[in-house]
Order: structure tokens, then sequence, then C-alpha cells
């Protein structure tokens, strides 16, 4: 499979990368790291795709999928968010790293990888809570989104949830008390987050 990713026929290459991503084989992560660096974002896009099938024990990755990610082309940013998300905790840090990021569209990737990370992207928790005072409203509201899902992981950022579902944005509102609630069921069980 391996010297397939090499054919000059990029069927077969498709096809090999997706075969080295079934196969759930952490060998397979240094050639995938590899087929990251290929002109062809199609091969990109597959590479980081099946990086995300074998998950946590591809955390080798995490700096190559992160390139990826900041990359402009919004299909292989998506295909390197979602590797990561699927590789878990050892991608928490450099997802963090991307909420400081200018480009909404990435930070607003990072929020949700973050929240689909959960309870072990507590370590992130800090840096979100700061983007629900972000300058753009969709980044505030996906803020309190990630935090949501993060259940008890994040319970340091009530005091700022309650603050964003009081304000003006109807949005941010409506998604900071859902976050609330989502934490307090998870805290005593009744639904209150205290």
């Amino acid at each position: 499979l391996v010297k397939a990713l090499a054919d000059e026929d990029s069927r077969v290459r498709l096809a090999a990368i997706d075969s080295l991503g079934k196969s759930g084989d952490p060998s397979a992560v240094k050639p995938l790291r590899e087929a990251l660096k290929s002109k062809s974002h199609e091969t990109r896009e597959a590479a980081a795709h099946s990086l995300g099938m074998i998950g946590p024990q591809a955390r080798d990755a995490v700096e190559d999928l992160l390139a990826l990610m900041l990359g402009k082309r919004e299909e292989s940013r998506k295909a390197a968010t979602i590797a990561l998300m699927r590789i878990g905790k050892a991608a928490v840090p450099v997802l963090t790293s991307t909420l400081a990021e200018k480009d909404a569209q990435l930070r607003i990737l990072s929020l949700v990888a973050l929240g689909a990370i959960g309870d072990d992207a507590a370590s992130a928790v800090g840096k979100i809570t700061e983007r629900l005072e972000d300058e753009s409203p969709d980044v505030r509201v996906f803020a309190a989104r990630s935090l949501g899902r993060m259940g008890r992981a994040a319970k340091d950022a009530i005091p700022a949830l309650r603050k964003a579902a009081k304000s003006l944005d109807a949005a941010l509102r409506e998604e900071a008390a859902r976050a609330l609630e989502q934490i307090g069921r998870r805290l005593d069980g009744d639904g209150t987050p205290y």
C-alpha cells in the first residue's frame, strides 16, 4: 500500500490512502503524514481523513494537520479539523492555539473540534471562555456551544456564560443558556448549574 502512495494514477493513490486509514494501523501514520505534503489537494484531504480514522494513535501528525488547517482551502481545513478532533486530547494544544488566529472561520472550526473532544479538552476552557467576547458574533455563539458540549469540564466558564446569557445578541443568549443547562445537568444531575 505504501508504494501505491507514489503511483501516478490519483485513483490508485487515493485508494491506498483510504485503505491505510481503514487499517487503523499506527504504522500508516508516517506515510500518511508524507501524503499531507502532496501538491494535490485531493491527496492531502484524503490523508487527513485517513489520519482521523486512525484516531488518537495518529497523534504524531498533529502539527502536519495544523499546517493543513491553516491553509486557505475550505475543504482542506475541514478535513484537517475533523482529523484533529478524532485524534482528540493530543490535538487540544494546537486547536487551542488557533483560537487566537485572525480568521474567524478558523476559530470556529477549532471551537467545534474542541467541543467535540469534550472532557479531554478541559485545558482549553479558559481560552474558549475568552472567545465569548470575540469580535465575531458567530465565534461567540460557537464558543458557548463548545463549552456546553464539554459539560462538567467547563464549569469554570459558568460566570462568563451567565453574562453571555444576558447579552443583547439573541443567538448568544440562547446558546449560553443552553450551555449552562448542559453543564448543570452534568454537575448535579438536576439541571442547576451551580
